[in-house]
């Protein structure tokens, strides 16, 4: 395995009972508990669409004007033209089920997500530069969210 590793046993007295916690929870099916924190962030990220802002709240750059005069609808909206990449925001569990990604399978996101500079990705493409208009993340809410998330699911344990 790759990186570091760090494994450790507890056997000392009175230990037995956490171990046998901590095996249970590495029995736990984690699927339920990711689906509904890629759903959670799912909603927040596409709720930030309307709200034009980033995961911290801070507002996403202006449209230049060349940008609003080129756009056949919602010339004030940011990010949203037709609304496909709002739309395209996703989910899904990783393989063995321990990790859910978010994201969107539009290959424009990531430059709406990271800004792109004129012409760096063809001869033409972007016609000009494009700020970083960033639409993942989480804020302190969706951790505090998530974290009660992940503690209603281990309460039963």
């Amino acid at each position: 395995m790759a990186g570091t590793t760090l494994t450790w046993n507890i056997n000392a007295s009175g230990f037995e009972a956490t171990q046998r916690h901590l095996e249970r929870l590495a029995h736990l099916d984690q699927a339920p508990l990711l689906a509904r924190i890629g759903e959670y962030v799912r909603r927040t990220t596409q709720e930030r669409f309307r709200t034009q802002t980033d995961h911290e709240g801070k507002p996403w750059q202006k449209l230049s004007e060349i940008t609003k005069a080129r756009k056949q609808k919602n010339r004030d909206k940011i990010l949203t033209e037709r609304g496909y990449l709002r739309q395209s925001i996703n989910w899904q569990l990783l393989p063995g089920g321990k990790a859910v990604a978010i994201g969107t399978p539009m290959i424009y996101g990531a430059v709406q997500q990271f800004g792109a500079k004129k012409h760096t990705l063809g001869p033409r493409t972007p016609w000009g530069d494009i700020p970083a208009r960033p639409f993942l993340g989480l804020s302190e809410a969706d951790k505090t969210h998530i974290l009660a998330l992940v503690q209603r699911h281990l309460q039963p344990i």
